[in-house]
């Protein structure tokens, strides 16, 4: 019985911290990147919405209702380090691009404030978002630009989950 409980009680931690802000990666890693142009890739809503999520090669992308201030995510079982880089305005015509969220060896949870908050860029404001990963000598390269992130639903939780 004491097993279960905390089985219990470490899946219901687990749950209630994936729902807080979490930018502690960033300020373990180097925010610039290096790479090629990412793969354009299509996110699914109804997909990403479903238990299931909308599933790519490396990462599954899922989308749950916002209780609160609405978050963009990135967790990963492994690891390496991976992120999600957004491109706003300010950026045009630059390389320069803001890491907001990410992962690296014991931080397995990154993430950052889609809107509602005072420094926060809501997703209709910006130019692209990116996900990177850490190649060849720990190189950050740019892997996937999400094509349709305008269409990403600020009422939701996007969270993108490394295999």
């Amino acid at each position: 019985m004491k097993k279960l409980f905390t089985i219990a009680f470490l899946i219901i931690g687990i749950s209630v911290n994936a729902q807080k802000l979490d930018t502690r990666c960033i300020y373990k890693t180097n925010p610039n990147w290096k790479g090629h142009d990412a793969t354009l890739i299509l996110v699914d809503i109804t997909k990403a919405k479903s238990e299931a999520g909308d599933i790519h090669e490396d990462f599954i992308i899922k989308a749950t209702p916002a209780k609160s201030t609405p978050l963009i995510a990135i967790t990963q079982k492994g690891t390496w380090w991976k992120g999600i880089y957004f491109k706003d305005k300010r950026n045009i015509g630059t390389s320069k691009m803001d890491l907001v969220a990410c992962v690296q060896d014991d931080i397995k949870y990154g993430s950052y404030y889609l809107s509602g908050f005072e420094n926060s860029t809501s997703m209709k404001e910006l130019y692209g978002v990116y996900i990177a990963k850490a190649e060849f000598l720990g190189e950050h390269t740019l892997y996937a630009q999400i094509a349709n992130f305008k269409d990403l639903d600020e009422n939701y939780n996007w969270t993108i989950e490394w295999k």
